[in-house]
């Protein structure tokens, strides 16, 4: 069977998803689902498993100048249904997050998690946590509920993430120091009482020409 999903202005300035068959030698529309809040435009696209058989259409959209929104498209009953809305008082503000990380398949079980952004605390005369977020990673159910994965630290800014055991969520900060020449580190210490503990653990990206020489030595 082949199907195709469009998408298009509706009233109030949302957006509509339709769905198109191919049927009878021509795409006839079967039916269509309102995208969660008015965008600016759609950011990225992806088809994939929301849970366990269940096909679905990822849509990241600009929410405003700095976020994005997610509606999840899946066919519930024969008819297209944005699942986002099905979670308890209608709501898709979970799914609204900083634009720089997207919906993907973060632990390669061949389901597609989507990134919640969680508060991570910052210790007084911290540098700001600029391009770095604490993340909860979730599937959606069918009816709208959610199924926690894992969490992460995602550094936009330096290109990478670590995998962070739960517990540790809202009790760990990181600092971030630049020792110029191209290194730069981020120690992640336990957060007790509103005090940093002792380092847990440490990430060092390297730069530059010598990056090489410089991650060895360290």
């Amino acid at each position: 069977q082949k199907e195709l999903v469009v998408f298009r202005p509706g009233a109030d300035n949302n957006g509509v998803a339709e769905i198109y068959d191919y049927q009878n030698n021509a795409m006839e529309r079967r039916s269509e689902a309102a995208m969660s809040a008015p965008v600016d435009g759609v950011k990225r696209v992806i088809t994939g498993n929301m849970c366990q058989d269940v096909p679905a259409v990822f849509v990241a959209s600009a929410y405003d100048e700095n976020q994005v929104i997610t509606d999840v498209y899946a066919l519930q009953e024969g008819k297209l249904t944005n699942v986002t809305q099905l979670a308890p008082g209608g709501s898709s503000a979970r799914t609204i997050r900083n634009k720089e990380v997207y919906a993907e398949d973060i632990d390669g079980d061949g389901l597609i998690e989507l990134p919640e952004q969680l508060t991570m605390p910052e210790p007084e005369g911290a540098a700001p946590q600029t391009n770095r977020y604490l993340l909860q990673w979730y599937n959606l159910e069918p009816d709208g509920s959610h199924q926690n994965k894992k969490i992460t630290y995602h550094c936009c800014a330096d290109g990478y993430y670590v995998d962070l055991p739960p517990e540790w969520a809202k009790q760990m900060v990181a600092l971030r120091s630049d020792a110029g020449a191209g290194e730069i580190s981020y120690a992640f210490c336990g957060w007790e009482n509103g005090f940093c503990t002792a380092p847990i653990f440490t990430v060092y990206v390297f730069s530059g020409d010598s990056r090489t020489e410089a991650a060895a030595a360290e």
